[in-house]
C-alpha cells in the first residue's frame, strides 16, 4: 500500500547516502509506498502554514475504523515483505521489511508500525517507521508519519524525519475498481534530526490500471495494479489484491500475510 494493504514502505538505504534515508514510499499510498509522503520540497509554499509556526490540528473526525478491501487493514493484521530478486540483483541489498497493525486507538485510529531491516555490501540499513490511519466512510485517511533509523558505513549514524499533516491525506477511496483515479493531497511540515524544518505541498495521483494473476511466495492473488504518479515526477507500481492489500511492489513481494 501502500505496501502492505497499504501500509508504508520505505525505500532501503544505499551506501552512498549517509545524512538521511530515502523518501518514504506509500505503496499506492499505503503504502504506496510511499513517492509520496515524505519527498522534501525546498520551497514553503504551504499556504498559511508555509511559515512552519502553525499549530498543526487533526480535525475531529468520527472513524469508524472499517478500512476499504484494497487496504486488507484489521486489528491485528501482519505483513512481511522481502525484497525480490531483480531488485537485490541491481541494488545489491538485501533484506525486507515487516508491517503490522501495532494499535488500535478509542477513536478507531490504527497505529502502523514497519519495521526494515537492509543489508548491503558495506552498510546496512535499519529502521522503524510509525504512520497513523484513520478510515470512514470515504476511505483510508494519513493522519501522521514518522521515522527513525540507523545506517551503519563503516559507522553507525542514526536519525528521524517527522511529517505532520495539516489535514487527513486520502490514501485509498471506499471502494476501488479498475479505472479508478484519485490525488492524495499531502500538505504540512517536514522535520529531521538536523533541524530542517520544511513545508511539503505535493500531490500523489494513483491510476488502477488492470487486473491480473500475480504469484508471490506468500501465494496466488488476483491483483490490481496501481500506478502512481507525483507532483516530483516519481512513478510507482503496486500489486493489490482486496483483502490483502499490497502483495508486490517494484523492490518487493509478499511472503507471510496474517489477517
Amino acid at each position: 500500500m501502500p505496501a502492505a494493504a497499504v501500509p508504508a514502505i520505505v525505500r532501503p538505504m544505499h551506501a552512498s547516502s549517509l545524512r538521511r534515508p530515502l523518501p518514504l514510499l506509500f505503496a499506492t499510498g499505503l503504502l504506496l509506498a510511499l513517492g509520496c509522503a515524505g519527498k522534501d520540497k525546498k520551497e514553503d509554499d504551504t499556504g498559511g502554514g508555509g511559515t512552519g509556526t502553525d499549530t498543526l490540528e487533526t480535525p475531529d473526525i468520527n472513524w469508524s475504523g472499517v478500512c476499504p478491501s484494497a487496504t486488507g487493514l484489521g486489528t491485528s493484521t501482519e505483513w512481511v515483505y522481502e525484497y525480490n530478486e531483480a531488485f537485490q540483483k541491481a541494488s545489491l541489498l538485501s533484506g525486507g521489511y515487516t508491517t503490522r497493525v501495532d494499535s488500535v486507538g478509542d477513536d478507531g485510529t490504527l497505529v502502523v508500525v514497519t519495521e526494515i531491516d537492509t543489508t548491503g555490501s558495506n552498510n546496512t540499513y535499519t529502521a522503524t517507521q510509525t504512520n497513523t490511519y484513520g478510515c470512514d466512510g470515504d476511505g483510508l485517511w494519513l493522519l501522521d508519519s514518522y521515522l527513525e533509523y540507523e545506517v551503519t558505513v563503516y559507522y553507525a549514524y542514526e536519525g528521524y524525519q517527522d511529517y505532520e499533516w495539516y489535514s487527513p491525506v486520502l490514501l485509498v477511496p471506499a471502494t476501488v475498481e479498475v479505472g479508478d483515479e484519485w490525488d492524495s493531497v499531502y500538505d504540512g511540515i517536514y522535520e529531521d534530526e538536523l533541524g530542517a524544518r520544511r513545508a511539503q505541498d505535493y500531490t500523489v495521483t494513483t491510476t488502477v490500471t488492470s487486473r491480473e494473476s500475480i504469484t508471490v511466495p506468500a501465494g496466488e492473488f488476483t491483483a490490481m495494479i496501481w500506478e502512481t504518479l507525483n507532483t516530483l515526477g516519481q512513478r510507482t507500481t503496486t500489486y493489490v489484491a482486496n483483502g490483502t492489500g499490497a502483495v508486490a511492489t517494484q523492490e518487493a513481494d509478499l511472503i507471510e500475510f496474517t489477517p
